[in-house]
């Protein structure tokens, strides 16, 4: 530390400079100001010295200790504060001499100040200028000098050679020029906008949007125009660009360019977005890097000049009224369509007119989708616009115009509300069809991103002519996924699986088998490439996503098919083992555990690698190693995130419905069974989610639904053992439950263990003295339940109860007896309410039935309003039937508002069926009710003499109806 500075000033070797600068950079992020303060001593005075080599290396060790605070906010820039007031006055003394020195030495030197000053300032302004404005008038003289002054002729003239192009980009003169470019884009970004501004900033906003930023608008202006006949590099052109679209935002800037905005437009904007030689020469011989330029969003933003221009001009087409009264959209487009017209005519007359201005103008077209969106007027020419300019080019012989055109139809052809000619339409959709088999790698990724808009359409000529080439377009997106990781070639595919869900069958396994391929090489290359860039791993992640989502859908599509199913496992275990087994996908997580639920839930015969993943989940989320090493856990320190509970419960569940004895008999290492590891699952989330200074009961109300599960999947005697540690979980936790989330889900858990086992139910809550307690807020509770499932739940324990009564009364509590006729009108309750949610659903289901096709069809606004006000109707109806409760009494429901604020314990809509779903409600009670009436015939009829006797008629005829219409069904 005390040596390195000295060591730099003695060795000016460029690649020494460059290891020792690196080295200044790490000590000053650590060291400086508190255990390197004399570093500024150091270099002032070498600054001040007649050495010009030791104070341009002085200046280069200042810029690598200024980058330490580049980003930061104002309270950390105290040492740079005094970095600037100390060192800045001497580079305004070397700025003044080396200026204009235009020798390489002078230009290097003022490069290295430029940056200083870039660094201390483009993210805030230092107090040195902000106390004194006056300051900032030499620092901003440097840049206007270099702006305004010529380069020599061999940089300027006009070039599309890629070498001299990369030379060019690399001498001295022009980096110095661009970044003086740069500096004053990025000072009126941050500065031109006093709205924008914190409010500590504002006035010298205000004075740099008067003082600098307007004067400095012209010269943008001027520099952007030369650029018709002088060579800038790209970065240059990018930051011009956005100085003077920023204009557009405010009328007094936009008129000191209002003037000039068709000959920007035409001389400078369009051209620059016409195919250059660099990109036929990666075209041809790199289409990858050529793909990835084209959608690297961070080169966009920084360094493309295409993309500049492109935003340029649909922000001008953007101009709010109040800056501007002309809608340049309409300007925009009248040029465009005269453009197109001449090369048409030119080409009509058997010239060879400059295909790359028409590719130029289609690329304009299509940035101005979403503002034509808005114009109907617009709107309504565009079908012949597709027609006569983009279709023909589907079969145009230039790669880079064919790509254009796919990429224009496809962007366009949703805003075409009612196609006149549908034939232009299907030849259209051949023309991308042949396009997805181009030899150019770029024409078929064009396709391929774009084919899937025909789909959307829905027209139904298009997707049957598609239905023939299915096996073929499938292969063709197969062979893309292999060459080219892209998500928007996933999305196409996927959208093809959703179409074609029936036709994709056949192809199922080998679809998925691509995808999950797809979706391994992909995320072992964002595992191994420290080197990739931001943009680079998001492309890359957003397509393993869209490969997961398809694979979830496909596997939707061939749930009936247990074969294929089976075969799919081949594929499917490993790249779930190879995202759940690591800490490093987890954005992943979401679907590749939809993905497992699906898998669980629709194979009937599990392979042993799948039921592998439910300690491994276990294990994950409790932060216990179980002993599951199979699925390379062993370093499980790192916890899943708790969110991940609301996919890992839907999974416990179907593997619950699997049967208790798979769970029972397979082990651990340390010798818990599966089960026990679910009962400790909800157990660890209860900790996690109550024992806690803020409880989240919605979350723990979630993990107790396992408990429900346990028992709602059990036979008989089966988990007899667990019965007191599942009701002491409830007991115990049901007490402290501050809303009733929680405490509903208790009681349908002690429900279901009455259902299952009533007497050692009942005698576990003798035990734990809960008995009084549970059966009170039981009865506090009826009015809350809503939706069918409950209703049948709490039904089936209170007729557990019944059945306990009818064959060992001598063992029900006396508490428990001298409930029996607010449990009797509970049951009849009950049972009416489910006969109307049947009888309702029934209905429901028939009304979908029997509605026919032709009535979904959309003929005009009217009838689509229609049909859509009968959908809702019909579904509010199912949703009304569901969430209401049909009681045989007119109480009003005062049941507490927690319930209704969240319903988030019933995971949403995921697949499960338990085994308690099969079981008939109407002949469990009917069973009940006749045992009853004849082993316990005087206190059955002292429950019936309790109720209404029209009441308990409607009751039985209710039921006894009940029970035939679902044998008659199932004898159907």
């Amino acid at each position: 530390r005390d040596s390195i500075l000295e060591a730099l000033l003695r060795n000016p070797a460029k690649q020494l400079r460059r290891l020792y600068g690196e080295i200044i950079y790490n000590l000053s992020r650590r060291d400086f100001p508190d255990q390197w303060s004399n570093i500024a001593n150091e270099i002032k005075i070498n600054l001040l010295g007649e050495d010009q080599s030791r104070a341009f290396l002085a200046t280069y060790a200042l810029r690598k200790v200024v980058s330490k605070y580049e980003t930061l906010f104002a309270e950390d820039r105290e040492p740079l504060e005094a970095l600037v007031k100390e060192l800045f006055p001497i580079l305004e003394t070397l700025g003044d001499h080396y200026c204009k020195d235009s020798s390489e030495d002078g230009v290097a030197f003022m490069l290295l100040i430029i940056k200083v000053f870039f660094l201390a300032t483009h993210f805030d302004m230092p107090s040195y200028f902000l106390a004194d404005t006056s300051k900032l008038e030499k620092w901003l003289g440097f840049i206007k000098y270099h702006l305004e002054t010529d380069l020599d002729a061999s940089l300027v003239t006009l070039t599309e050679d890629p070498e001299e192009i990369r030379l060019r980009e690399k001498a001295k003169a022009w980096k110095l020029k661009e970044l003086c470019i740069g500096v004053i884009q990025k000072l009126w970004s941050r500065y031109g906008n006093p709205k924008n501004c914190h409010s500590s900033r504002l006035e010298f906003s205000k004075f740099f949007f008067s003082t600098y930023g307007l004067p400095f608008l012209p010269i943008m202006v001027n520099l952007l125009l030369s650029k018709a006949h002088k060579f800038f590099p790209r970065k240059s052109v990018n930051a011009m660009f956005k100085y003077v679209d920023q204009s557009f935002k405010y009328q007094e800037a936009f008129v000191l360019v209002k003037d000039h905005i068709e000959a920007l437009l035409t001389t400078v904007a369009i051209p620059t977005l016409f195919f250059t030689k660099e990109d036929e020469h990666l075209w041809k011989d790199d289409p990858s890097e050529f793909l990835r330029r084209e959608n690297d969003v961070q080169r966009s933003l920084e360094a493309d000049d295409k993309s500049a221009a492109t935003d340029f001009i649909v922000r001008l087409c953007s101009i709010k009224k109040a800056v501007s009264e002309n809608k340049y959209i309409d300007e925009v487009l009248k040029y465009c369509f005269s453009v197109l017209e001449a090369y048409e005519a030119s080409k009509a007359s058997g010239e060879n007119p400059d295909s790359r201005a028409k590719e130029a103008i289609l690329r304009v077209v299509s940035a101005l989708r979403y503002r034509m969106e808005k114009k109907k007027y617009i709107k309504s020419q565009l079908e012949d616009f597709l027609a006569k300019y983009v279709l023909p080019e589907l079969s145009s012989p230039l790669g880079f115009l064919k790509s254009r055109a796919c990429c224009t139809y496809g962007m366009l052809m949703d805003l075409v509300k009612t196609w006149n000619n549908t034939d232009n339409l299907a030849a259209a959709a051949s023309g991308f069809y042949t396009c997805l088999n181009d030899t150019d790698l770029c024409v078929k990724v064009a396709a391929g991103t774009y084919f899937r808009e025909f789909l959307t359409l829905e027209d139904p000529v298009i997707i049957e002519s598609m239905r023939g080439n299915l096996r073929e377009i499938l292969q063709t997106y197969f062979s893309l996924m292999d060459t080219y990781d892209n998500e928007e070639i996933v999305m196409g595919l996927q959208l093809l699986v959703k179409q074609y869900e029936t036709e994709v069958v056949p192809y199922a396994v080998d679809c998925i088998q691509y995808l999950s391929s797809a979706f391994m090489r992909l995320t072992k290359k964002m595992e191994g490439d420290d080197n990739a860039n931001g943009d680079m791993e998001q492309d890359k992640a957003m397509a393993a996503l869209q490969c997961i989502q398809a694979i979830n859908r496909l596997l939707e599509s061939i749930y009936q098919n247990q074969e294929l199913y089976l075969k799919t496992s081949e594929f499917l275990i490993p790249m779930i083992s190879h995202v759940l087994g690591s800490d490093t996908n987890t954005e992943f997580y979401d679907d590749v555990l939809e993905c497992l639920n699906h898998f669980v839930y629709h194979c009937e015969d599990l392979p042993e690698q799948v039921w592998l993943f439910l300690p491994h989940i276990y294990a994950k989320m409790c932060g216990e190693n179980e002993g599951t090493t199979t699925l390379a856990t062993a370093d499980i320190e790192a916890e899943w995130d708790v969110e991940q509970l609301g996919n890992v419960v839907p999974i416990f569940m179907n593997y619950m419905a699997k049967g208790l004895n798979n769970l029972l008999n397979r082990r651990v290492a340390n010798g818990s069974n599966y089960l026990e590891l679910i009962i400790k699952f909800v157990q660890r989330m209860h900790v996690l989610f109550l024992d806690i200074t803020k409880p989240r009961e919605v979350d723990a109300t979630t993990a107790t639904r396992l408990l429900v599960g346990i028992l709602e999947n059990t036979e008989a005697n089966e988990v007899d053992a667990y019965l007191g540690d599942i009701l002491g979980i409830v007991l115990r936790r049901v007490g402290a439950a501050k809303s009733d989330l929680l405490r509903l889900m208790a009681i349908r858990a002690v429900a279901m263990g009455l259902h299952y086992n009533c007497e050692l139910t009942l005698n576990t809550f003798i035990q734990l003295n809960g008995l009084s307690d549970v059966f009170r807020l039981w009865f506090d509770l009826m009015k809350s339940f809503k939706k069918g499932e409950e209703k049948k739940m709490v039904l089936a324990g209170l007729l557990g109860v019944f059945r306990l009564q009818t064959n060992n009364p001598s063992v029900i509590p006396e508490v428990i007896r001298q409930a029996y006729p607010d449990f009797f009108k509970q049951i009849i309750e009950l049972t009416l309410d489910l006969i109307l949610i049947n009888e309702k659903t029934k209905e429901i289901d028939d009304m979908f039935k029997n509605k026919s096709p032709q009535k979904f069809k959309l003929e005009d606004d009217d009838a689509a309003s229609s049909d859509d006000e009968a959908g809702d109707s019909a579904l509010n109806k199912l949703n009304n039937v569901n969430a209401a409760g049909f009681g045989i009494d007119d109480e009003e429901d005062d049941s507490p508002s927690e319930f209704d604020e969240g319903d988030a314990f019933q995971l949403g809509s995921f697949e499960y069926e338990s085994n308690f779903e099969d079981l008939s409600e109407f002949k469990l009670t009917q069973e009940a009710m006749e045992a009853m009436s004849t082993a316990q015939a005087d206190l059955y009829q002292q429950l019936v003499a309790s109720v209404d006797a029209d009441i308990y008629q409607k009751f039985l005829a209710g039921l006894q109806a009940a029970v035939a219409a679902e044998e008659a069904e199932n004898a159907a």
